[in-house]
C-alpha cells in the first residue's frame, strides 16, 4: 500500500518541491557558480512562481527559460 507523504508531511513535500525549484532554475541558468549574487532576487521570484505551480516538469522550466535572467545568459 502506498502511502501519501504529501498528506502525511505537507511541510516536508514543500521544502523538497522549493529546494528542487532552485536547483533547477539555477542549473538552467548554468553552473551555480554563474548564478551571481544579483541574479538571487530572479531566482527567488521563479521559485515564488514555481511555488504556485503543481504540475509537471515542463509547467517548471517554462518560468525558468521565458525568465529575463535565462535569456540574458
Amino acid at each position: 500500500e502506498k502511502k501519501n507523504l504529501a498528506g502525511k508531511h505537507p511541510e516536508l513535500v514543500k521544502q523538497a518541491r522549493e529546494i528542487f525549484a532552485e536547483a533547477l532554475t539555477i542549473e538552467t541558468l548554468g553552473r551555480p557558480e554563474q548564478v551571481e549574487p544579483v541574479d538571487r532576487a530572479a531566482v527567488n521570484r521563479i521559485v515564488k512562481e514555481l511555488e504556485s505551480r503543481d504540475d509537471g516538469l515542463r509547467d517548471l522550466i517554462k518560468p525558468v527559460v521565458e525568465s529575463d535572467i535565462f535569456l540574458s545568459k
